[in-house]
């Protein structure tokens, strides 16, 4: 049981990064292009596939934040996992240019499962508070890149609970960094491979390896641009 305890938590540690695809600090399309974003992504670690939708809010300078719901998928187990993620963070410009920031962000969640039958419970919980620091390189009119690394305190536990009721529990405090880019398309679609990597991992039962994500979003909610036309006079006879 010790060794599906270990894998079943790499669920909810992805599901962090995960949901903190908000502000241009961490790889995004800026809310400045809409206040609202929908979007989603896939993460790949220790033999388990994680998806996820979000949806996120925010203003161009200030708070912000984001709810996401994913799957997680182990490998060799038929049942799978739900994993629900909440992020809050508040931007701060670093540059009169306004193309470097950083990101105080916090973020809470819960899995549930996967469960190896019925008769057994099992469920995670994860807290995490930490930044991140990201700029924006234009690269074409059309298309800007947005590298960005995050640093985060993480706060794990694991519960399984069987039939008799005496639940078993494994807990650990790491940390955990984030490096990736978002390409920014027409300022409102963003792509956004990540990578992160977990640091000071004390539990033998908790995996140590990095987890590979890629992510996308859509802005939108934001003024649409205005057609203004000038009539032509008409000529005199």
């Amino acid at each position: 049981m010790r060794r599906f305890l270990g894998l079943a938590l790499v669920g909810i540690l992805v599901a962090v990064p995960a949901a903190v695809r908000a502000q241009t600090c961490s790889g995004m399309a800026s809310f400045s292009s809409g206040p609202l974003r929908v979007g989603g992504g896939v993460g790949l670690a220790n033999n388990q596939t994680n998806f996820d939708v979000n949806l996120n809010a925010g203003s161009q300078y200030g708070p912000f934040g984001g709810v996401s719901v994913g799957r997680s998928d182990v490998d060799g187990n038929a049942n799978s996992a739900t994993v629900v993620g909440l992020n809050g963070g508040y931007s701060f410009e670093l540059n009169p240019q306004r193309t470097a920031k950083f990101c105080p962000i916090a973020g809470f969640s819960f899995e549930s499962g996967p469960d190896r039958n019925p008769n057994i419970d099992v469920s995670s919980r994860a807290v995490s508070f930490g930044g991140s620091f990201g700029g924006l390189l234009h690269t074409q009119s059309t298309l800007t890149l947005a590298p960005f690394v995050s640093a985060s305190f993480v706060d794990l536990k694991r519960t399984v609970t069987p039939g008799n009721g005496v639940s078993a529990s494994l807990s650990d405090q790491f940390g955990l960094v984030t490096f990736g880019a978002g390409f920014v398309m027409n300022r409102i679609l963003t792509i956004q491979p990540a990578i992160a990597f977990p640091v000071g991992v004390d539990t033998p039962q908790f995996s140590d390896d990095p987890m590979f994500s890629l992510g996308f979003g859509v802005n939108f909610g934001g003024p649409r641009a205005t057609r203004t036309t000038t009539a032509t006079p008409t000529p005199r006879k």
